[in-house]
């Protein structure tokens, strides 16, 4: 089954208000089940569906444009294995169902790995690199091209995680480089690699990124773009804009974009899980940025 026209039309209106144009290049993330529900979809496969949207955000960026899924995988830091055609990312639906077909497109860092579509994308997917929180990680790329961050359905702070790349190479005293030696499956090759990311203090630093107060100054100088359906939400973030002030805030003796909790400070200012779910709430009840 595809998508009825009221759907269809739908999509495409969000599509349109996240004002995508030809040659953007875009890291994508969506929640499949919100969007499921919102738009009461019931006779099409999560697989199919996210095969067209995925069709949709490529014809509007063109053949010159650029889409990064995240497919993430965490849990190799403790298994110490990888393979990269068949291990599951851990950062939503839509990445997993698309790297069921397309795993050929998975960039090589296990821990921040990315499904890759568009023009040159064979230059960011053969990539390798140890650190994926280092200054020459992919992250860095992202930057320089001027990516943009698109969610749809959740707010762009669950998919920030170039927020610990900023926190890297600003060298925050919470977080430190751990490398982790992994059997590592490269498609047919087999091999125990080295690969390095920057984790959390555990005895100071219960989870790090961006504030309230954050948010607040990206929606101000309209770091991003944000339109509202029904309760379906969703954002087009300029990431280069967004580092640069993250940046030049770190460099501060008390930063006041980006934070980390503990179990000392429970009234915290950080966006983490709850706080996310609190915020989502405070834009379902706005139409649209200003």
């Amino acid at each position: 089954m595809s998508l009825n026209k009221k759907q269809f039309e739908t999509i495409n209106k969000i599509l349109d208000e996240l004002n995508l144009k030809k040659n953007d290049k875009i890291h994508l993330s969506l929640d499949l089940m919100k969007i499921f529900l919102n738009l009461k979809i019931k006779r099409m496969s999560f697989l199919k569906f996210s095969e067209t949207i995925l069709r949709l955000i490529k014809s509007r960026i063109g053949k010159n444009g650029l889409i990064a899924v995240p497919v993430f995988n965490f849990n190799c830091i403790n298994t110490r294995k990888f393979n990269r055609m068949k291990t599951p990312g851990e950062t939503g639906a839509f990445g997993n169902f698309l790297l069921k077909k397309y795993y050929k497109n998975r960039s090589y860092h296990p821990i921040n790995s990315f499904l890759i579509f568009g023009r040159n994308s064979s230059r960011l997917i053969n990539y390798e690199h140890e650190n994926c929180h280092g200054s020459n990680s992919i992250w860095k790329y992202f930057i320089k091209e001027n990516f943009k961050l698109v969610t749809i359905g959740h707010h762009y702070v669950r998919s920030f995680t170039i927020v610990h790349f900023l926190e890297k190479i600003s060298g925050v005293k919470y977080r430190f480089d751990k490398s982790v030696e992994i059997q590592y499956t490269n498609f047919k090759e087999r091999k125990k690699s080295k690969f390095v990311f920057f984790a959390r203090k555990l005895d100071i630093c219960k989870h790090s990124t961006i504030t309230f107060k954050c948010d607040e100054i990206f929606f101000k100088r309209k770091i991003f773009e944000f339109f509202k359906i029904n309760r379906l939400i969703s954002f087009n973030l300029n990431l280069k804009k967004a580092s640069k002030l993250v940046l030049s805030d770190l460099k501060r003796k008390k930063p006041i974009l980006v934070s980390f909790s503990n179990n000392k400070n429970k009234k915290h200012n950080v966006l983490d899980f709850s706080n996310v779910i609190k915020l989502e709430e405070k834009y379902q009840k706005l139409k649209h940025s200003t």
